[in-house]
């Protein structure tokens, strides 16, 4: 058989092959490739469940029966091409999940590819080599060449420090190749012309550990599905900023190992969005139609409709950049035939009118019909303000209302109070106070009755309040004397106003036997500073110190003569002394030196610590005896106190 032969056969495989092929309708959507059991991948379209919120995989119909990794989608043939990590096998799959081996690519064997994905032009697949650790290949695999011809060069960073990233995906828009650096965690993209990698612009940032998934969607917005911080499971899906590089984590999901993702962006989408989101009857709302056309060519004889609820009236359209043959003004059906949107991403704007009596949620989506089969024929509006694909966009019309908050409130000295009636404002609805303002929120710096009056033109509602002046004044008088060991009750004059809380401070707080009492006893031991601060019903407050200076001097008496003849005068030497101390010890020798008697913990002006004139039971002669005590004052300061007493009988 001839080469020309062989080669004539092998066409005619291809080609069979290729016809076998059921093409992916570029809607959109996110796919991510899956290998639950590390050995045989599945295809899966990532959505979010409508009623939780959740990520939900949902697999296409047929397994691929091999592992299946570092995949991007082709626009051109609307199929996801794919790469085993590890042997090299190039795949196709198709929209029934089918896997169809294309080549045995011949990659550097000591490399591991689990990142890929396909220009924009669909022309070439960029994949990424790492080995161990950092990525340092970039491979170009030539889709357009039957034999999948390859090229490589050395992937670098901008800093020459090691990166790793385990996906990328091309920006639709501007084709950019975006990925993540799981070593530093942050945002990277990298230049295909010259291999380097920009791991400098933006911040590290510690939100996400490794990013295996990456998908853009049709309006140019950025969202990866991994890990967080120190957790292996991929569970989490984030939005990034391409701006700022920051990542938001906005959904959780099952785990996903092994994974790699792609998405088809070049299609056309439309998203409806409405300003405000919340009003009332009789005022007016904005419609934004964002449509965008990302799938290169200009689309010809669309057609955009919209049925809105009976209760509004489509009024102006303020922007259509599309031309075509507009109807429907003065109803509430706007539709404009003939339309040519070109490629790229721009807006219809409407200005609708609420009719009264129409409160109530109003759900409804717009339709874009006339498109190609693969980019599905008609597309309905998504809301944007959701991550649910295809979600009506939601407008609430609730009656019209004000709240001031209270009935009365109260201007502290030298402050102004802050009218605030802006929950409504954005809401088309006028402001009429009685001062002539025409403000949602007014200042006021004068007591009296305030009243607003909020009309929405069909409707109107009205609150009042009234201001007063709210004084707080409070005194705790002079500073105040006291000797060792006595206390004061501290009472507070409040000249004016009603307190409803109190705040004692000092500096001794341990001598405040309350902090939020009306009014505290205290006993220092030593000088020490007491600041009142109250506060009224208002928010007012006041505040006022005082000190309490303490006197030191010990002013202990110790008798020189007693006579225990129990007359009941002066029957016991014990020591006196204003204010409190206690008797370390209390000794008393006669004058040969024997020790008669001896107390070694007693206290101040208690007769049960003294002496009562015998030893050892008996009586003692009338004499002269010989004293030694030590005393501690409640300041911790101790004394020695010596002398001589007469017993007399």
């Amino acid at each position: 058989m001839s080469s020309k032969i062989l080669t004539i056969i092998l066409n005619l495989f291809l080609l069979a092959s290729l016809q076998a092929q059921e093409p992916f309708v570029c809607q959109g959507d996110f796919y991510l490739s899956l290998a639950a059991d590390g050995i045989n991948s599945d295809v899966f379209r990532v959505e979010i469940d409508e009623v939780t919120g959740a990520v939900t995989f949902n697999q296409l119909m047929n397994s691929t029966n091999d592992l299946f990794n570092a995949i991007g989608y082709r626009v051109s043939d609307n199929l996801i091409y794919g790469l085993h990590p590890s042997n090299f096998d190039l795949s196709i799959v198709d929209a029934t999940g089918s896997r169809f081996f294309q080549k045995n690519m011949p990659f550097n064997q000591n490399s591991y590819y689990t990142a890929a994905d396909i220009l924009p032009n669909g022309d070439t697949m960029v994949v990424i080599g790492a080995q161990g650790i950092p990525s340092n290949e970039l491979v170009f695999i030539d889709l357009n060449d039957p034999d999948y011809s390859f090229e490589s060069m050395p992937l670098n960073s901008a800093n020459g420090s090691n990166f790793l990233t385990t996906d990328v995906a091309f920006d639709p828009l501007t084709g950019i190749l975006w990925g993540f650096d799981a070593i530093t965690q942050r945002v990277i993209t990298i230049d295909i012309e010259t291999g380097i990698a920009d791991n400098t612009t933006f911040p590290t940032q510690n939100v996400a550990g490794a990013l295996g998934a990456m998908f853009f969607d049709p309006f140019g917005n950025l969202f990866a599905y991994g890990s967080i911080p120190n957790e292996s499971d991929a569970t989490r899906l984030f939005s990034i900023d391409k701006t700022t590089g920051l990542l938001t984590l906005e959904a959780t999901g099952p785990v996903a190992s092994r994974k790699d993702g792609c998405s088809c962006p070049y299609t056309v989408k439309l998203q409806k969005s409405v300003y405000p989101e919340v009003t009332f009857p009789c005022t007016e709302v904005t419609y934004s139609f964002e449509i965008a056309n990302l799938s290169g060519q200009t689309q010809t004889n669309m057609t955009f409709s919209d049925v809105m609820p009976e209760n509004l009236t489509i009024i102006e359209i303020l922007q259509n950049p599309y031309d075509g043959d507009l109807t429907g003004i003065g109803t509430n059906i706007l539709e404009i035939e003939n339309m040519i949107i070109p490629p790229g991403i721009d807006s219809i704007i409407a200005r609708v009118y609420i009719e009264e009596g129409s409160e109530g949620i109003y759900k409804n989506q717009a339709k874009l019909t006339g498109l190609p089969s693969f980019l599905g024929e008609e597309t309905l509006s998504d809301n944007p303000n959701t991550l649910v694909n295809n979600d009506s966009t939601c407008l609430e019309v609730i009656p019209i209302f004000v709240d001031l908050d209270n009935d009365t409130i109260g201007i502290c000295n030298g402050e102004a109070a802050l009218l605030n009636a802006e929950e409504l404002e954005g809401l088309n609805v006028t402001y009429q106070w009685s001062s002539g303002d025409t403000t949602a929120n007014l200042t006021i710096n004068e007591p009296g009755l305030y009243t607003v009056t909020v009309s929405s033109g069909c409707e109107t509602v009205f609150d009042s309040t009234y201001i007063t002046e709210a004084l707080i004044d409070i005194e705790l008088g002079e500073d105040i004397f006291l000797d060792l060991g006595d206390s004061v009750i501290l009472i507070p004059d409040l000249l004016s106003g009603i307190p409803i809380s109190y705040l004692w401070e000092s500096n001794l707080p341990e001598s405040l036997n309350c902090t939020v009492c009306p009014e505290v006893t205290v006993g220092p031991f030593s000088n020490a500073s007491y600041s009142l601060n109250v506060t009224d019903a208002f928010g007012c407050t006041d505040a006022d110190s005082l000190q309490i200076l303490i006197d030191k001097t010990r002013r202990v008496f110790i008798p020189n003569v007693f006579s225990p003849n129990f007359d009941g005068v002066n029957d016991v030497f014990y020591i006196q002394g204003k204010g409190f101390a206690n008797i370390n010890y209390l000794r008393i020798y006669d004058r040969w030196g024997e020790l008669v008697f001896e107390n070694n913990s007693g206290q101040t002006n208690r007769t049960s610590d003294g002496w009562n004139g015998e030893f050892e039971g008996e009586k003692l002669n009338s004499g002269v005896f010989v004293y030694v005590a030590e005393l501690e004052f409640l300041d911790g300061i101790t004394a020695i106190y010596k002398g001589d007493v007469t017993l007399l009988k």
